[in-house]
């Protein structure tokens, strides 16, 4: 990323501004004050998670919090137009934690782990918890407006009613490739889509189970090359392919 254009910002709680004035505490005040050593009078960018993406002058720097005045607000500062949200086969935690991290900073809207047939791993509320950190952190780091959303573990049968449509899956049967996908359903629309889902599956694939289910309900298998990926490989790999297809990379 080119420095000059770097837009790393701090994340304030909407419920934490009010009346053109906010307040940076906790974590994030720690690291404004002891690591980046600011001080009133100077300017950072923070966002609310919610699509608000301000210019702040630090007024006061207190003890444990600092205070500041808007002096700029931005909507949808990095984010994409298209929606895109990733249903994901669970996967070992380490994985998992990369994946939110580079799906994040790609511009993925929000996360839904699913448990499939060949699922090995489980998840826990605790996971979910550091799930929505990895989210946060990546979200000040590629200066991002909208804080993704990470649901609570889902089955393939609640994808139905679940995902936004249209719904791709990645599977290695399939013969149509992304690009051809979403161009067929944006023309078929008429505009650019402002939604898509995409479900990628575990490290052990889809079962003929579900890959039928998924063709049932009239999702779109894609493929996403001539190699195998591994789980959380192919899923940011459908997200660029999904980005680059509507022109959104």
């Amino acid at each position: 990323m080119n420095s000059k254009n770097h837009l790393e910002s701090y994340f304030v709680p909407a419920g934490q501004i009010k009346n053109g004035l906010l307040i940076i505490g906790g974590g994030e005040f720690r690291h404004l004050h002891k690591v980046k050593r600011k001080k009133a009078g100077d300017q950072v960018q923070v966002t609310d998670g919610e699509g608000n993406f301000y210019t702040v002058h630090i007024e006061e720097i207190k003890a444990t919090q600092a205070i500041a005045t808007i002096v700029k607000t931005r909507r949808l500062v990095g984010e994409t137009l298209t929606a895109i949200t990733l249903a994901q086969g669970l996967i070992r935690s380490r994985r998992m934690d990369w994946l939110v991290e580079k799906g994040t900073e790609l511009g993925v809207r929000q996360f839904v782990p699913v448990q499939m047939d060949y699922c090995r791993v489980g998840v826990s509320d605790l996971k979910i918890i550091r799930w929505q950190r990895l989210a946060q952190s990546a979200l000040k780091q590629c200066g991002r407006s909208i804080l993704p959303q990470i649901d609570k573990k889902t089955s393939v049968e609640d994808l139905v009613n679940r995902l936004p449509k249209p719904v791709l899956f990645a599977h290695s049967g399939g013969k149509a490739s992304v690009l051809d996908v979403i161009r067929s359903l944006g023309k078929k629309k008429g505009t650019l889509l402002r939604k898509v889902s995409l479900i990628v599956g575990p490290e052990g694939g889809f079962s003929e189970d579900e890959v039928a289910f998924f063709r049932e309900w009239g999702f779109h298998q894609v493929q996403l090359g001539a190699r195998r990926l591994r789980s959380e490989t192919a899923a940011i790999t459908f997200v660029t392919l999904t980005l680059n297809a509507l022109g959104e990379m």
